[in-house]
């Protein structure tokens, strides 16, 4: 019963939020013109994109500091090569001698899933424009 009470809660939390955006999405659907929507929404999603980016690339450095303190930390203690504990593949440790050479961020970005993104932004964008 005590779980039904949560459930209520937070439905009536979204459902406030749910109106709210409904009446601003009307609003703005009748105050602007669908050309300058569809570049709000563009800079809104951008905005949220490299923001989500941005973090990921600061827990992504913050992980590799944490990584490289605890196998000095290990070093110093005369463990030497022994095993490095920190984030890993999901084993929880692994042996210095299998770990995989740290690569930069540029590296690490799937160019082709980033390429087929952008297309897809442009063509939805191209079919906006060209429907108005």
């Amino acid at each position: 019963m005590n779980n039904l009470i949560w459930i209520m809660n937070i439905k009536s939390c979204f459902e406030r939020l749910l109106v709210l955006g409904i009446s601003i999405g009307v609003s703005f659907n009748v105050i602007f013109s669908e050309w300058m929507i569809t570049i709000l929404l563009i800079t809104i999603f951008t905005v949220m994109a490299t923001k989500a980016f941005l973090k990921g690339v600061e827990t992504w450095r913050k992980e590799t500091r944490t990584k490289k303190e605890a196998a000095q930390c290990l070093q110093t203690n005369g463990l030497g090569g022994e095993v490095v504990e920190g984030p890993s593949n999901g084993s929880g440790t692994e042996t210095k001698d299998t770990k995989r050479a740290e690569v930069s961020i540029l590296k690490n970005i799937y160019r082709k899933a980033v390429g087929v993104l952008v297309a897809v932004w442009v063509i939805i964008l191209a079919f906006q424009i060209g429907k108005g």
